[in-house]
């Protein structure tokens, strides 16, 4: 199966281990039905290469079924203090199930920081400026909800993100969050809200003072969030039917076509280095031909090897852009998700 030779061996040579300790399915395939994917996890982990099978963003059919075929550890799915979609079926049954969850996200992609606000520039390739959650006009509006967590977080002397970050913890002990950065003293910040402990009354406090506060905007544009609404629809009937579901789907086509206005520029110049390194490859394939009819022509064969060379450095060159815009474009703005 293409799932385990591909990404499984590939990742035991790049990661230079013997074993994955938790291996996710990142997204749910609609091509593959997920019992055939838990069962070749269930495999992986039989020949010892993987110790544990993770699902992200999987519907709740979905899940029962792969925990059918083989026990799920984890399930990685957003989950915040402005995204509590996850409390309506998934964390009762990740519970029932004794399935620990992973939330992405837990900082609001950076807004529950108090690093962004109605004057905010994103960068022009951040994900951010296509999600309705993010218009000013609703940045605006979910102020509110910042301003009440850093009121919160100064009286217990900790930062909003350390609040947000101690809430998720504090729901269910089998709860780990995973918020990402790349600056070393977010990394302390985050770090620091495992020892900041919630108490039943401070939850209450941020429960009384969040229920009024209608969150404006949705968690992904238009058309991704009516996919997945048909989606979620197509699974439930499925399974309540008992028909072979194709899961939760994450349409490939549709994320291109969202993100090419932010990433067609990115796509030519790798398209460019492609091109550039088949001509570097046809050159140099074809240049011991061109060494014994021109043997005796040595201007000539210096000639192929100057422009085999500029086309090495024009590949390499367009390959760095390629990588450093895409690293750019995946940065988030507060360096804080």
């Amino acid at each position: 199966m293409l799932f385990r030779s591909t990404v499984v061996e590939h990742s035991l040579k790049n990661l230079q281990t013997d074993v994955i300790d938790l291996l996710y399915q990142h997204r749910v395939d609609p091509q593959v039905p997920i019992e055939e994917v838990a069962g070749t996890v269930k495999n992986l982990i039989a020949e010892g290469k993987v110790k544990h099978f993770g699902l992200s963003e999987a519907g709740l059919a979905t899940i029962r079924k792969a925990h059918a075929v083989h026990p799920v550890t984890a399930l990685q799915s957003e989950y915040s203090l402005w995204w509590r979609e996850p409390e309506k079926e998934i964390l009762p049954a990740l519970e029932e199930l004794g399935i620990g969850f992973v939330p992405f996200s837990p900082l609001g992609k950076g807004f529950l920081t108090g690093a962004i606000n109605a004057q905010t520039q994103f960068e022009q390739a951040d994900f951010r400026n296509i999600v309705p959650r993010f218009s000013i006009e609703n940045r605006k509006a979910n102020q509110q909800v910042v301003d009440a967590i850093a009121k919160i977080a100064k009286e217990k002397q900790a930062t909003p993100a350390q609040i947000a970050l101690a809430w998720v913890m504090a729901q269910k002990k089998w709860i780990v969050p995973i918020p990402g950065t790349t600056q070393l003293h977010r990394l302390t910040e985050n770090s620091g809200a495992v020892q900041l402990q919630l108490s039943p009354a401070d939850l209450q406090e941020i429960e009384a003072v969040l229920v009024g506060i209608a969150i404006q905007g949705e968690r992904y544009p238009q058309q991704m969030q009516a996919l997945e609404a048909a989606d979620v629809a197509r699974e439930q009937a499925a399974f309540a039917h008992g028909t072979v579901s194709m899961g939760v789907q994450r349409n490939a086509e549709v994320f291109g076509d969202i993100y090419s206005g932010y990433f067609a520029a990115h796509r030519v110049v790798y398209m460019y280095a492609e091109l550039l390194m088949t001509m570097l490859v046809g050159l140099l394939a074809g240049r011991h031909l061109w060494f014994q009819r021109a043997a005796e022509h040595p201007l000539v064969v210096a000639r192929v090897q100057r422009i085999a060379l500029a086309v090495g450095i024009l590949t390499a060159a367009g390959l760095y852009y390629a990588a450093s815009q895409d690293r750019k474009s995946t940065r988030l703005n507060s360096s804080h998700t």
